[in-house]
């Protein structure tokens, strides 16, 4: 029995709920795949890159295991003004902050929370979101140290666990559901074992895995969105009354971690007076090719994927243009946005040029998704516009 309880305590510290947005990338190698790409055509050879806590290295480690779900909530996380959504995830999803050496999940990260990214570098958080609407997500569990990175500052993020036990139909609840969950500040709840399951309030998870024929497992999310939002809120509200970064008081964009090789402050890093010796050796140095540089080729290589991903995403549930994949992507629309404008406007009017717009009103500002009702595409958008601006766009281009 004891065993059985200390597997139980084992699977609810592990299994919280992994899972990122399907065109979130990883990084494997040199290059990036999207974690959708990868969980869906899973080789026996197929690796990520990884990192070793303890020892500060980089490396390959196998995929061992990978599983899709749905959840009803999730968190945009960018580290630039460019990517609001580099990192999609779930609220449990949980990533290494130096600052206190811990894997923290992203309901508990706020912005200037510092990351760690690409070369051991502090990536702090400029944009983070809470979003509450359905997504379908992916996870992977690797081997030993069990991570990976993700997204274009290649930040080391937490894998899944994936127990046997989960693949044989083992299931798990969590939450109030089955027992009083947790509040704002405090999320963990009494552990107890009811009818064979175990019971706990770990930010209102409901899972169950179910097991399919190939490798790709299914696992069931259900987050209670309200209190997740009440605590992410309620910690974001904290960090401004106080005045301070929630992990790290480093303000500094990407920069050197302490001890970082890379750094030239760090005095473990001062170079000793050279001799004639080590001037001839710098001057052979200098006539030997070097090797290629390849961090401009993978930046670019990434924005390319990266682009082709959100084009995809609009290109799924509607036709563009060239002009208005350009508009959609610059002004930061989602697929969802688009499709709500469409499907459900708060009003349409009809163009000089018999294009058709259709308007959204949200909150006290308009977004507006132009169509060529002709070719049924996308030939411009606008976001987020008042409603002086609406009246401005209607005279200009005679909506009827």
């Amino acid at each position: 029995m004891k065993r059985f309880l200390f597997f139980i305590f084992f699977l609810t510290a592990q299994l919280v709920g992994h899972g990122f947005g399907p065109h979130t990338l990883v990084k494997t190698g040199d290059v990036w795949q999207s974690i959708e790409q990868l969980c869906n055509n899973i080789s026996e050879h197929q690796c990520v890159t990884s990192y070793t806590i303890h020892a500060g290295t980089y490396t390959h480690k196998k995929i061992k295991s990978a599983g899709t779900s749905t959840t009803n909530c999730y968190f945009r996380i960018g580290f630039d003004e460019q990517f609001n959504d580099d990192i999609i995830c779930t609220p449990s999803q949980k990533f290494y902050v130096p600052a206190v050496q811990k894997w923290v999940p992203a309901y508990q990260l706020t912005v200037g929370d510092q990351l760690l990214g690409a070369d051991k570098k502090l990536c702090p958080i400029t944009h983070i979101e809470f979003v509450k609407k359905t997504l379908t997500v992916y996870s992977l569990g690797v081997t030993r140290p069990h991570n990976f990175l993700v997204g274009r500052h290649a930040i080391v993020t937490h894998n899944m666990f994936f127990p046997v036990a989960f693949h044989l139909g083992f299931s798990m609840a969590f939450g109030s559901g089955a027992v009083a969950g947790g509040t704002a500040g405090s999320f963990l709840g009494p552990l107890t074992i009811i009818g064979g399951a175990a019971i706990g309030g770990v930010i209102g998870i409901a899972m169950k895995m179910i097991p399919r024929k190939n490798k790709l497992s299914h696992y069931e999310l259900v987050f209670h969105a309200n209190t997740i939002e009440k605590h992410f809120i309620y910690n974001a509200d904290q960090k401004n009354n106080s005045g301070e970064v929630s992990f790290t008081n480093i303000p500094q964009s990407c920069s050197a971690s302490p001890g970082d090789p890379n750094d030239p402050e760090d005095p473990r890093n001062k170079k000793p007076k050279k001799d004639d010796k080590d001037h001839k050796n710098d001057e052979r140095k200098k006539n030997t090719p070097e090797k290629r540089d390849n961090s401009a080729h993978n930046a670019a290589q990434y924005e390319k994927l990266k682009i082709d991903l959100r084009i995809k995403e609009f290109t799924s549930i509607i036709k563009v243009t060239a002009h208005g994949i350009k508009r959609l992507i610059e002004r930061g629309f989602t697929p969802e946005e688009v499709k709500e404008a469409i499907t459900t406007p708060t009003l349409t009017k009809l163009q000089a040029d018999g294009s058709k717009a259709y308007i959204r009103q949200i909150g006290a500002n308009y977004n507006v998704i132009v169509i060529n009702e002709c070719m049924e595409e996308v030939i411009t958008a606008l976001k987020n516009i008042d409603k002086k601006a609406l009246c401005n766009l209607g005279k200009n281009y005679g909506w009827q």
